[in-house]
């Protein structure tokens, strides 16, 4: 019985044993009906139970993905036509035989580089990954933005397709009375999926439902994936929510919803798409904000250490000195010149301390190091604490009496 008659008829009647005698326990219902449901209190557990039912039902029904707007930017392919009957077992293994890894870092030097790449979106009778099934798969590659193979069909579940379900996919019993079984469409599948980036909205949950569908003779299959959920998160901030359907229809992508598996893909990959530029603009804005800040800050040191000999010199310090390091580090700010942690091609000056107490790791890392530079013709100036603050005070003396 559906669950929810059963739950008004428990409701209601539930003191007459009438849930009892459905069950066809007439003993115990004769007893509930003499003693109004044992006094009430197995009534009251009986609509407990029933209300328990009545929400898993609705929970296990409830379709898998958001209602999706349709878009008709990219023609929709027909299906793909069977004429195998499906077999009357479902031919999936006991466990998920897709394993999933993230895209590494959706940063925008990596989605820059992302060339290749399948869209995925299915259809389900349900949100159970395990014992729910796929009732309409579809996969489009793109290439560089193009899509250049697409893959679609409807999939005999074996099992009946939820009431609920069918009101928000259109995809009934009929629909599918006829069409493949997974297992058959399998190859194709893979085809489509393996060794290929995976693009999707809460993608793992269409990868798990496929994990879950692939024959026992199939081997499993290694997939790595980019969720468009949590791309667009990245791509746009402090919105209340990332539904699919909100998404394309506040970004201007698309308006009308269908509710279909071709047209979740092709809604998807536009949004990918918008979520990269999204992302990779906001990087571009700002190294050009960094360059900008950069280049002004420059100019302003310029105008102010134009008259300074040292002006962006970069100075390196190692060892030990008698006046306080800081001090000394400090007074670079004075005549414009910079402060450098390391020594390399770039360093002009290496100001050495006592190396008595540094280890040979540190000497090493600074001091040996500029002395290679030296010998090979770079640039870089050994000077000892001395020279330094004879160097800094001829150089202040050149300052204007403003400075």
């Amino acid at each position: 019985m559906n669950p929810t008659i059963r739950f008004i008829l428990t409701l209601l009647l539930g003191w007459t044993g009438i849930q009892r005698f459905l069950d066809h326990k007439i003993g115990t219902g004769i007893l509930y009906l003499c003693t109004f449901g044992l006094f009430g209190i197995g009534w009251f557990v009986d609509v407990c139970i029933a209300l328990f039912h009545l929400v898993t039902f609705h929970k296990t029904t409830r379709p898998s993905k958001n209602d999706l707007p349709e878009d008709h930017s990219l023609p929709a392919p027909a299906y793909t036509s069977h004429t195998s009957i499906p077999s009357p077992s479902i031919e999936s293994g006991a466990g998920c035989k897709i394993l999933r890894s993230s895209f590494v870092s959706p940063t925008a030097k990596n989605l820059e580089g992302i060339c290749s790449y399948v869209v995925l979106d299915t259809e389900t009778t349900g949100l159970d990954r395990k014992n729910d099934r796929i009732v309409e798969i579809s996969l489009a590659r793109y290439e560089n933005g193009v899509q250049t193979d697409h893959y679609a069909t409807l999939v005999n579940p074996q099992i009946p397709i939820p009431p609920a379900a069918s009101r928000v996919n259109h995809i009934t019993d009929t629909d599918v009375a006829t069409a493949p079984t997974f297992a058959q469409i399998w190859p194709d599948v893979c085809r489509m999926v393996q060794d290929v980036l995976i693009v999707g909205h809460n993608v793992t949950f269409d990868l798990d439902m496929i994990g879950y569908a692939i024959p026992d003779s199939a081997a499993s299959l290694n997939v790595q994936y980019l969720d468009t959920l949590t791309l667009s998160k990245k791509a746009f901030p402090g919105r209340s929510t990332y539904k699919l359907a909100n998404l394309v229809k506040d970004l201007g992508i698309s308006s009308t919803q269908t509710h279909r598996a071709d047209d979740d893909v092709v809604l998807t990959a536009q949004l990918f798409e918008r979520c990269r530029f999204e992302i990779m603009d906001a990087y571009r804005k700002e190294l050009e904000a960094r360059r900008a800040a950069r280049e002004q800050a420059r100019a302003e040191k310029a105008a102010r250490f134009g008259w300074s000999p040292m002006l962006n010199k970069n100075f390196v310090f190692t060892g030990d000195f008698q006046q306080n390091r800081e001090k000394l580090e400090s007074s670079l700010e004075k005549i414009g010149a910079n402060l450098r942690d390391n020594v390399n091609g770039n360093t002009d000056y290496l100001v050495k301390g006592s190396l008595t107490n540094l280890p040979d790791w540190a000497v090493e890392r600074k001091y040996s190091k500029a002395v290679t530079l030296s010998q090979n013709g770079k640039k870089v100036k050994i000077i000892d604490e001395s020279e330094y603050i004879s160097l800094l005070q001829q150089v202040l003396q050149m300052a204007p009496t403003h400075q």
